[in-house]
């Protein structure tokens, strides 16, 4: 069974990791494209928490 949501770990050079959630099309669509791009280094996994904010700008990868 895949997941609804996914845990998104996005690490821009020099910041601290960033936690992120969002459906899972959009999460894979924004790695994706943030890794391709290397914009960001994008990790994605199950380990969503309901503190976790929702991925910013998230209707642009729906």
């Amino acid at each position: 069974m895949e997941a609804t949501e996914l845990h998104l770990a996005v690490a821009f050079d020099g910041f601290p990791v960033l936690d992120y959630r969002a459906p899972a099309a959009a999460a894979r669509e924004f790695a994706d494209e943030a890794n391709r791009a290397r914009l960001a280094v994008v990790v994605v996994d199950d380990h969503v928490h309901a503190d976790q904010k929702t991925l910013p700008c998230l209707g642009l990868f729906l």
